[in-house]
């Protein structure tokens, strides 16, 4: 066989490798490259990366951390979704939020993966209204959507998120954000019944979380608001009072999976089964690659292997 007919990137790199009961170890690599980001439980990968959902989950498949921030860790993949969002936590980016009677002030306190990127969504003086801050657009078409966000109270301790389709109606939750119990639920227009969550995460934080059915037009448009009351967003901005946010994102499918941090691009994040020592970033290289005999892992090293690529 002449090699030099076979372009690299499709040939089969062989090198030594042990033997174990008449098997050798396999690794396939599915993809790689230079994280967009890192978040707590989650790499967003390249913009190469395919983006239908959960491609790269059930395969056994596994990331490594071969460079760059969090290098030397390796962790097993759980689920791949995209998050639809785009500057998933930079809610400052004026080309693609919108804030609606508040002003936003960006790292104003500690999020819940120890970084100061949390912002604080601020009312303006506006009375009898919503104060929130949003991403609009042809974010999603019909389907089942799940959208999320971690929030904390601040000077208000209640909060409400939203997903309307800008044509029939949307679905909401409102949230206590000093206990976690859920204090309205409810949808309008085509929208299927919601389901919600709250889970605790710490230091004051709380992931809230809704699914429904998406049954109209391909705008999804989403809301975080503060809020004064348990049932009802609307209230009268004080100019100072306001509540915390984070990590917004909006997927298809029944639960809210690990966040995926996402900068200028709607991004496919890979979950992993246990959370970074180091959390990645942006100058993190990665394999993501398939193991076809996961379980004799430990027992073969990472010298001995044989990688076949695609």
């Amino acid at each position: 066989m002449n090699l030099c007919l076979v372009p690299a990137e499709n040939r089969i790199k062989i090198v030594p490798s042990e033997r174990l009961n008449g098997r050798l170890d396999v690794l396939s690599l599915l993809q790689s490259g230079t994280a967009q980001a890192g978040a707590a439980s989650s790499l967003t990968l390249n913009t190469l990366a395919s983006a239908l959902q959960d491609v790269y989950s059930g395969l056994g498949a596994t990331v490594q951390i071969t460079s760059g921030t969090g290098a030397g860790q390796e962790r097993n993949v759980v689920s791949s979704r995209k998050n639809l969002l785009r500057f998933s936590q930079g809610f400052g980016n004026a080309v693609v939020w919108t804030n609606y009677r508040c002003t936003v002030s960006l790292n104003s306190a500690t999020a819940p993966d120890g970084t100061t990127t949390a912002a604080k969504i601020i009312d303006d003086l506006t009375a009898s209204n919503t104060h929130r801050n949003a991403q609009n657009g042809s974010l999603c078409a019909t389907g089942l959507v799940t959208f999320s966000a971690y929030v904390k109270a601040a000077e208000y301790s209640f909060a409400q998120i939203d997903v309307s389709d800008n044509i029939s109606g949307d679905i909401f939750v409102m949230i206590n954000l000093s206990t976690g119990a859920l204090t309205a639920l409810g949808k309008s227009g085509t929208w299927g019944v919601p389901t919600a969550t709250s889970t605790d995460v710490g230091n004051g934080w709380w992931r809230i979380t809704i699914t429904a059915m998406k049954n109209s037009g391909s705008n999804a448009n989403i809301n975080v608001a503060s809020s004064n009351s348990s049932t009802t967003p609307v209230h009268n901005g004080n100019g100072t009072s306001g509540i915390y946010a984070w990590g917004y994102q909006l997927e298809l499918g029944l639960v809210a999976t690990p966040y995926i941090h996402t900068e200028a691009n709607a991004a496919v994040g890979v979950a992993v089964d246990v959370p970074w020592t180091t959390q990645p970033d942006a100058t993190s290289n990665y394999l993501l690659q398939l193991l076809t005999s996961a379980s004799r892992r430990s027992r073969v090293p990472a010298e001995n292997r044989l990688y076949m690529v695609h």
